[in-house]
């Protein structure tokens, strides 16, 4: 998010933030006159700046200094100033204390929240105590500017000194609403830290104990913390629950960085929808321990259409199962800029993902599955040709991972018929008037019965009864969102035509323990993942 403030020191001066845990959007509002003509004033742009996203308010309080550029000597006792903001977000000092700095250059220092209690231009941090994140969130910003004379403007941008956990409380369904009180707890971090002012370095302490955050009215809580600290998993209470849950992988804390998290209570229990919260991840009421959840990216010139913040993209996710020896859900978007004229790579190869090492708890798909002859082939479940942009984006869909035992016929029939409705959906969507696909596929085993193949290792690779997919995109002409959904019989002699084995999303949900596109609101939720309309899609 881009921030900008102004800063006008006998002469005016702009101060800008950088981007910090969320890209925002600027309001455009300008400075207003320096009244006094000669006092220190600070104008923010009332965008969104703090942790938890809040805008400045009345009564924020700033701390600033002026030194000699270089030196580190404060110039004319411009140390440590205090500024409050008025309802505009312009920043006033509240002393009389003001550097006349003539033609000197000067390094200006600012810093969020303003506090007394600095001592030899050091700031104690104290992260203990999360009832307000807004006063406990660390900014900081330095610049050197020339020359200061009337109308020189100098940029200086901000940094945010902490790492941020953002959680967002919300319903798995309509019968489970949220609870009235909702406390999330980070056991055993770093809490404290000292701020050098000049510097701007951060150094934390060694000390560790607990620290908790409270769910506010928006359903949201905000972890500060320490940059370097690793978070395992987070302690929840509520309605008199404690529940311990362990991310599928620890999360590492970044300064300036946020790592998003929706949490879903149900019942006594808690489930993590992921960290990005993407709408396609589908959530797992029972996970077997032998899975592994992955996100793979992909730069942002894999793709067509121009670029992203930050530079890259999703590509797809997938939930590995080590034991069943494929996955057990494969999810992700599909649009227009995914697609192109790169063709089909048959790069066939072993996902690269740290979290899926050794390879050995992958199957060796080099060739198709054994023995030979039974029509098993190598079945995507995110489709070759819905990943052409580029030659590169399109190799990731032949990680080994990506695949589970499909009979030819339905592989090669009724399956590859859907995928290119999928394809054709996304890539002309001003005809069928539909925002992104997202889009999960997996396989369906037996109750009882259960088959195998092996891999070219000799490995078991458990065969599925039936394949599956839920599709969900918005309209662009009304906004209503459409969902539908298919299961498929694995075995030869299918019909050729997808409709005929349509399903309801809801109805997965209930076969497969899985909850699907989570991020749909929860009033329209059910209703959504209910519908079975064919003529919905043509």
């Amino acid at each position: 998010m881009t921030k900008i403030q102004t800063l006008s020191l006998l002469a005016l001066m702009m101060l800008s933030s950088c981007s910090g845990f969320r890209e925002g959007n600027g309001s455009g509002q300008t400075s207003r006159p320096d009244e006094a003509g000669k006092e220190l004033i600070i104008v923010g742009t009332q965008e969104e700046l703090r942790a938890t996203q809040d805008r400045f308010a009345q009564g924020d309080e700033i701390g600033v200094y002026v030194y000699e550029a270089g030196s580190g000597t404060v110039l004319d006792a411009a140390e440590n100033l205090k500024y409050a903001s008025d309802a505009y977000g312009v920043f006033r000092g509240t002393s009389p204390k003001t550097p006349v700095l003539g033609d000197r250059k000067a390094d200006v220092v600012a810093y969020y929240p303003y506090s007394a209690s600095v001592s030899n231009r050091k700031l104690a941090v104290d992260l203990s105590d999360q009832t307000d994140p807004s006063k406990i969130d660390l900014l900081w910003g330095k610049a050197t500017a020339g020359k200061l004379t009337l109308g020189y403007r100098m940029p200086v941008r901000f940094e945010h000194k902490l790492g941020l956990i953002e959680l967002t409380f919300a319903r798995v369904d309509a019968a489970h609403p949220l609870p009235r009180v909702a406390k999330a707890t980070a056991k055993g971090v770093r809490f404290s830290a000292v701020l050098d002012l000049y510097t701007g370095e951060l150094t934390a302490g060694t000390e560790k104990k607990d620290v908790t955050a409270v769910m506010d009215d928006g359903h949201k809580a905000y972890l500060l913390l320490m940059p370097g600290e690793v978070v395992s998993g987070l302690t929840f209470e509520f309605d008199g629950h404690v529940v311990d849950y362990l991310f599928p992988s620890p999360v590492t804390i970044k300064a300036g960085k946020k790592a998003a998290v929706t949490i879903r209570p149900k019942g006594n229990a808690v489930i993590e929808t992921s960290a990005a919260a993407y709408m396609e991840i589908p959530v797992a009421l029972t996970a077997p321990g032998s899975a592994i959840e992955v996100t793979h990216f992909a730069p942002d010139d894999y793709f067509a259409g121009g670029t992203t913040p930050g530079g890259e993209r999703r590509n797809y996710s997938l939930l590995y199962d080590k034991k069943m020896m494929q996955p057990l859900w494969v999810a992700y978007p599909l649009y227009k800029d995914c697609i192109g004229g790169s063709g089909r790579n048959d790069e066939w190869r072993y996902d690269p993902d740290p979290k899926l090492q050794p390879t050995s708890i992958q199957p060796d798909l080099s060739g198709s599955y054994k023995p030979s002859g039974l029509d098993w082939s190598r079945g995507h479940m995110l489709a070759s040709n819905n990943r052409t942009a580029t030659v590169a984006l399109n190799k990731t869909t032949f990680y080994f991972t990506n695949m589970v035992p499909q009979n030819q016929t339905q592989n090669g029939g009724v399956w590859q018929t859907l995928e290119g409705k999928e394809h054709d959906w996304a890539n002309n969507p001003t005809r069928y008037k539909l925002d992104t696909l997202f889009v999960v596929s997996g396989p369906v085993f037996p109750t009882a019965g259960q088959t195998y193949v092996q891999d070219n290792s000799g490995k078991d690779v458990a065969v599925p009864e039936y394949t599956y997919k839920a599709i969900l995109a918005k309209r662009t002409d009304t906004g209503e969102w459409r969902s539908m959904a298919v299961k498929i019989p694995n075995r030869p002699n299918v019909s050729k035509e997808w409709k005929d084995y349509m399903v309801t999303v809801k109805s997965l949900e209930e076969e497969l323990g899985f909850v699907f596109f989570t991020q749909l609101p929860a009033d329209i939720a059910d209703k959504v993942k209910s519908q079975k309309n064919a003529a919905q899609w043509n």
